[in-house]
């Protein structure tokens, strides 16, 4: 779908990123990734790995992480310079670790902040516990988005601590700001989530900024080595010194 929207010339070649989606499980994972690799605007790929003993929270009842032909599938990923969308809790981060080590020339890039449902004390010292153990990991960063999916009555007071907490861990290098969009639309607007992340990383220098809301996610989702888009991508700018927002997303406003 979003390959058939780019090679529409009304478009301007947007998305002018796609992450897709492949079971690497599937024997017929191969072929899969060698078709959409032929779309220039592939940058990627994505598998939901999130799994739990409380179906409530289980986005699949299996533990791909530790199934062979999976990983198999995901060795693959390499041949074609994509790197990999990771949606984990917590519990599984040690598992996912040992699939970045075990696969260094693949990028990937932790998705909805390391998913922390369990706002207790406990849940929270589990996340940070599992996000440490990540950032050991040289290829993989950290996509702070999604918070909304934990708490959907979310504030700026609920969400700052994570904010801030993936960014010690991580650093601003690692890290890039992201909307869950359409699906943050049942939590909150648009213009309030953005809002919400440039008042929380107010403090942190122009070129710290200037990475969380662009040049990170440019770096991330290069495909290949030395790869770069043809096209600048929408930026987010950073908000002035009084806090408002200066500008977001071009023409989304």
């Amino acid at each position: 779908m979003a390959a058939s929207v780019v090679e529409d010339p009304a478009s301007g070649g947007m998305p002018n990123g796609i992450v897709a989606c492949c079971d690497l499980a599937d024997v017929n994972a191969a072929a899969v990734l060698e078709a959409n690799a032929a779309f220039g605007n592939l940058r990627g790929t994505r598998h939901l790995l999130s799994t739990s003993p409380d179906p409530r929270l289980a986005f699949t009842p299996t533990d791909w992480l530790n199934d062979p032909a999976w990983d198999a599938g995901y060795g693959l990923l390499g041949r074609f310079g994509l790197s990999f969308d990771l949606q984990v809790y917590p519990h599984q981060m040690a598992d996912a670790a040992r699939l970045a080590w075990t696969h260094p020339q693949t990028r990937m890039i932790l998705n909805h902040s390391g998913m922390p449902h369990d706002a207790g004390p406990a849940g929270v010292a589990d996340w940070r516990d599992g996000m440490r153990t990540l950032t050991a990991c040289d290829n993989l960063a950290v996509k702070i988005s999604g918070l909304g999916m934990m708490n959907d009555h979310w504030t700026i007071d609920t969400i700052r601590p994570f904010v801030l907490d993936a960014l010690e861990i991580f650093g601003t290098d690692r890290a890039c700001l992201a909307s869950n969009f359409l699906l943050d639309g049942l939590f909150s607007s648009f213009v309030d989530l953005w809002q919400a992340f440039v008042d929380i990383t107010a403090g942190a220098s122009p070129d710290d900024q200037d990475g969380l809301f662009r040049t990170t996610a440019e770096t991330l989702y290069w495909r290949g080595q030395g790869y770069r888009s043809r096209r600048d991508p929408p930026v987010c700018r950073a908000a002035k010194a009084d806090g408002r927002l200066h500008q977001l997303f071009g023409q989304l406003l």
